[in-house]
């Protein structure tokens, strides 16, 4: 297939793609930067290039399109997950994907790429089909909230979590805590609270409470990042400084009053 060919018909598409399907010979090489010269290809990172020729001129690319092109075994996780569930709150342009190559973020049409370093050799998988017909590899709805409650940094913050997750009509509670187990105690004390908060509509059992209670150790953990010392000083004198609760069930710090919390999710 000719390069031009092959511009007008993939809109996304990366060296390895390329090369599937033609010769990359010096000539074609030279036609490959000709194209992004000519404005016919952008070029939005090494070897990935996103077609503006034929039926993609003036087209936006599908961010989760452009993810999938840049790495061979890109999974959507945290907001991208929460996204692609459909229960994603705030509008952010973050594609966020767990991927087992060490790759760089980067931008491109005003999204900002961010691969994620996967250390888990399991991941509890979905596929979800979008409006434009694309079909995704995703972490299921209960990696997703774990995810998110581990790095809440990642998701944008407490209120949008909350907001967020609180868009899940389901959830499996048996798989939640079968896969709280390999996550951190700090994450098990935010699942417990948020489970305890939303207990009748997820259906969990006071057995199910009990079990994340007495798996949490002394704590005390945060609902977000631990304040350092320097910082702590710093909340110390000033009156407009955020105020954190206690919650002694979960042993746990909130960033605001547990009631507008609580509203966060309700919502």
């Amino acid at each position: 297939m000719a390069i031009q060919e092959y511009i007008n018909t993939h809109q996304v598409f990366n060296i390895a793609d390329l090369r599937s399907g033609n010769s990359l010979s010096t000539t074609n090489l030279n036609l490959l930067s000709r194209a992004v010269a000519n404005g016919k290809l952008e070029r939005v990172r090494k070897g990935l290039y996103v077609s503006k020729t034929g039926r993609f001129e003036g087209a936006v690319a599908e961010p989760y399109d452009v993810a999938m092109a840049a790495v061979d075994d890109a999974v959507f996780c945290c907001l991208s997950a929460l996204q692609l569930h459909g229960v994603l709150h705030n509008t952010i342009y973050w594609t966020q994907f767990y991927t087992r190559h060490h790759l760089p973020v980067f931008s491109y049409e005003g999204q900002r790429y961010i691969p994620i370093y996967n250390k888990r050799q399991n991941i509890d998988l979905d596929r979800v089909m979008t409006l434009r017909g694309g079909s995704y590899p995703v972490t299921s709805r209960e990696q997703t909230v774990l995810d998110c409650l581990s790095n809440v940094n990642r998701a944008a913050g407490a209120e949008n979590l909350l907001r967020s997750v609180g868009g899940f009509a389901y959830l499996d509670v048996a798989q939640l805590l079968n896969l709280a187990a390999s996550y951190s105690a700090g994450t098990r004390a935010r699942l417990g609270w948020l489970l305890s908060v939303n207990k009748q509509i997820w259906k969990v059992s006071d057995t199910q409470l009990l079990k994340l209670q007495t798996s949490i150790g002394a704590g005390p953990y945060y609902f977000g990042s631990k304040p350092t010392a320097s910082a702590a000083g710093s909340i110390a004198q000033s009156e407009a400084a955020p105020k954190t609760t206690w919650q002694p069930t979960w042993r746990l710090y909130l960033p605001t009053e547990e009631e507008e919390m609580t509203a966060w999710l309700n919502h």
